[in-house]
């Protein structure tokens, strides 16, 4: 081995994705200077040398070498491409292509429950599946970035992260009503299925058990609900419902994830309750509820009993 032999440099980030702009820093032994090129050239001593870290605003590939001046010896060429990346919407991450690397704008998180968080711009919503982002519904954040994943026919992001901080102030979602069956077309969106009523009774329980069934609404529109969200409540094929959630699928089959199901009838109130509707409100241990058709209801229109 060369006793007298140099490393190559080595480049901060080591990431070589970035949006907008980045700050490239070069480093090498004490006392060797560094020289380098942005054109794909070879550098050499008469290339430009480092004097502090640059920034590149667009994509290009940095090369350079270690030179010591008392030896007159250079290390081999190291190289690194900084590649500039779209900052995307959620509606064109929907449509990406299976492995195509994603950068979000500012999104605000519009749901969140376990490896599941939807996130929502003014195009739409796109699904980030086991995110390191710890962001709270509401919270917005920018640069979130990870690789389109289609699972089971479902466009999603998976392992998203972001530098950014979570910031408070985003706009709440508010759901489209649909008022015939969901198509592909809009796949991850946020929805209601306003009057939905099962073709037999669901119960949705919690501990990995995750029942569905098929609900009609609109005008004879019919659909999946799939309780991915683990909610406890049993809808009656008896009675119509609000029925708030995610346009997924699996397969071939167009799916509902419920995130809410309210009771039509019963409000987050006593004073919400329809007049025309016989109810008996009961309190138990300081909670109010309402017993309606033989069930009994909480306030949010779940029936608990």
């Amino acid at each position: 081995a060369d006793p007298d032999a140099i490393d190559k440099p080595t480049f901060t980030p080591a990431d070589g994705d970035f949006v907008g702009s980045v700050e490239v820093t070069l480093a090498a032994g004490e006392g060797l200077d560094i020289y380098y090129t942005l054109d794909g050239t070879d550098p050499t001593t008469a290339s430009t040398k480092y004097t502090a870290p640059f920034t590149l605003t667009e994509t290009k590939t940095v090369k350079a070498i270690a030179y010591n001046a008392t030896t007159k010896k250079a290390s081999e060429v190291a190289e690194k491409t900084y590649t500039a990346q779209k900052l995307m919407t959620c509606a064109e991450a929907n449509k990406a292509a299976e492995g195509t690397s994603v950068f979000l704008g500012e999104v605000t998180v519009a749901y969140a429950q376990g490896d599941y968080t939807y996130v929502m711009d003014e195009t739409g919503y796109i699904l980030l599946y086991k995110s390191s982002i710890n962001a709270k519904v509401g919270q917005t954040i920018t640069g979130i970035n990870g690789t389109i994943d289609n699972y089971k026919g479902l466009p999603q992001i998976a392992n998203a992260t972001s530098t950014a901080q979570p910031q408070d102030g985003g706009k709440d979602p508010v759901a489209k009503e649909l008022t015939a069956a969901p198509t592909k077309d809009i796949l991850n969106q946020y929805v209601v299925l306003k009057g939905a009523q099962p073709k037999a009774s669901i119960k949705f329980t919690e501990n990995g058990e995750r029942e569905q069934g098929n609900v009609t609404f609109g005008e004879n529109a019919e659909v999946i609900i799939y309780n991915r969200f683990q909610l406890v409540t049993t809808l009656s094929a008896d009675s119509t419902y609000d029925i708030y959630g995610f346009v997924s699928i699996f397969g071939d089959d167009i799916q509902v994830y419920v995130t809410e199901a309210r009771a039509n009838g019963v409000g987050t109130s006593v004073d919400d309750i329809r007049a025309d509707v016989a109810v008996e409100k009961i309190v138990r241990n300081g909670q109010v509820f309402i017993i309606r058709d033989g069930n009994i209801y909480n306030l949010m229109g779940q029936v608990v009993e």
